[in-house]
């Protein structure tokens, strides 16, 4: 028996702790069986820390969250990185020390890893979904405090994660459906089998172990709201594939991502825009393709902005 030759060594006190201040992250061990708990200690900014190799010793501690080993020391990604969201992070931090940041520009939210965020922001606009390189992905809400809170857009990045693997976009039986705001639709069907999944990973809640049928989903033996509702999202399904998603309003579009380049969706984003604010008297001015256009100008102030419409200069007179 591996285990009583080889016994679990005790975790560091750190990992014990696991508080703001002392803690880890805690990994299977690396040994034959993976039978032991094993973990990392977090290092902090300046302390001294080592960049493993090929048969290098099996490491005992990393540089903490949103910092990186560099020279020996660990330092904040967003003062070394030359690329990424820890870099747009760093270039941020410098406008704004020069005095050139722009009033609408946001500083961008990264990963501990120095990843972006799934979701992006811009003040005035919508909240949308970005992969971990701040690419926009399928998913948008309206403009949101609590995005931190109701947009994981995990679905949206799965999907274009599968994407660049296989290298095309997916069928519509090769991929979970996906909701508006770019998490798992709550209602998901494989062929003739249905069932509720979560929002976060498109893990199976009801029921867990035998999905319903389509064909036992008789509308007069429905009792429980749940299968009530899995009846109209049936109902709703045949519905969406005898339409062109084209024809479909902004709002109401079937969440499929694969939508290619040339859809709407994908080429008329400030118009998309337009249509979450509404009657807003503040709305982003669009080209004639429903792009936003690059010069944008707001309460007397002309500024420059991305494709998304997030300002990337300071503000000028108008």
């Amino acid at each position: 028996d591996y285990i009583s030759e080889n016994p679990c060594k005790e975790l560091p006190d750190n990992c014990k702790i696991q508080n703001s201040t002392y803690n880890g992250i805690i990994l299977p061990s690396p040994d034959p069986c993976n039978c032991c708990e094993y973990c990392l200690e977090y290092l902090s900014e300046n302390d001294y820390c080592v960049v493993g190799g090929a048969g290098s010793m099996v490491p005992d501690s990393i540089c903490g969250p949103g910092l990186t080993c560099v020279n020996g020391t660990c330092a904040k990604m967003e003062t070394v990185a030359t690329d990424g969201c820890a870099y747009a992070q760093g270039t941020y931090d410098k406008k704004r020390q020069e005095g050139t940041l722009g009033k609408y520009e946001i500083r961008p939210n990264c990963d501990g890893d120095g990843f972006y965020e799934p979701y992006m922001c811009p003040p005035g606009l919508t909240c949308f979904c970005v992969d971990k390189n701040g690419e926009r992905i399928f998913g948008e809400i309206a403009y949101t405090n609590s995005a931190p809170l109701i947009m994981k857009c995990q679905c949206s990045r799965k999907y274009y994660e599968a994407v660049n693997i296989i290298g095309r976009e997916l069928r519509p039986d090769e991929h979970f459906r996906c909701d508006e705001n770019g998490d798992y639709d709550t209602i998901q069907c494989i062929g003739d089998n249905c069932m509720c999944t979560d929002t976060l990973d498109g893990a199976p809640t009801f029921p867990k172990n035998n999905p319903l049928t389509k064909i036992n989903m008789k509308q007069e033996n429905i009792t429980t709201n749940v299968l009530q509702n899995i009846w109209k999202f049936l109902k709703r399904s045949k519905d969406i594939k005898k339409k062109d998603m084209t024809q479909f309003s902004t709002l109401n579009y079937p969440a499929v991502p694969s939508m290619g380049d040339t859809h709407p969706y994908r080429k008329t984003k400030c118009a998309r825009t337009i249509t979450f604010l509404g009657d807003s008297l503040e709305n982003p001015e669009c080209c004639v393709n429903g792009n936003f256009n690059p010069m944008q100008c707001k309460r007397g102030k002309c500024y420059c902005v991305d494709e998304n419409g997030y300002q990337n200069e300071k503000e000028v007179d108008e």
